[in-house]
């Protein structure tokens, strides 16, 4: 469906399409010829190779705003498993951790994750390596799936 904003009028594309075939043009439009090509068949500089082979391209993980927190997850191995029990208060209390979250649904594998603020100001690997340490030791444990019962 095409619309005129201005108007409110609309036409269907085939509407369009069978006017369009009717048009009769003056002359037929010629083809380029390789020397007449200005993009095609020249070479190209990769602007964004430079950055990535000296290590200065900015990718989304690189990114480090004011207060930001990180999160470690760990899913049900088992397919539409839920999570059946895990300990957030041996978590909840370390330092630097935000908050534990159970999460799940019809389009995800259920799970638990920690999210923790980093301690220093410029975070590290290590930061993330505190956080997934934090999550394994939450002795979290999955059941299988179990159709109209729920945990």
């Amino acid at each position: 469906m095409i619309t005129h904003t201005p108007t409110g009028r609309t036409l269907r594309y085939g509407q369009v399409a069978q006017k369009a075939a009717g048009i009769k043009l003056s002359a037929e439009s010629s083809i380029k010829t390789p020397d007449q090509y200005k993009l095609m068949k020249k070479p190209t500089k990769l602007l964004e190779t430079p950055p990535r082979v000296d290590g200065s391209a900015v990718y989304g993980i690189d990114v480090r705003l004011p207060g930001m927190l990180y999160a470690a997850s760990k899913a049900c191995p088992v397919f539409q498993g839920r999570v059946k029990k895990y300990d957030a208060d041996a978590v909840k209390n370390r330092l630097g951790v935000h908050s534990v979250v159970e999460f799940g649904g019809p389009e995800i594998e259920a799970g638990v994750a920690v999210v923790a603020a980093a301690r220093t100001p410029k975070p590290s690997m290590l930061v993330m390596a505190q956080v997934i340490n934090a999550l394994r030791n939450m002795r979290s444990s999955f059941g299988p799936f179990s159709p109209g019962l729920s945990n």
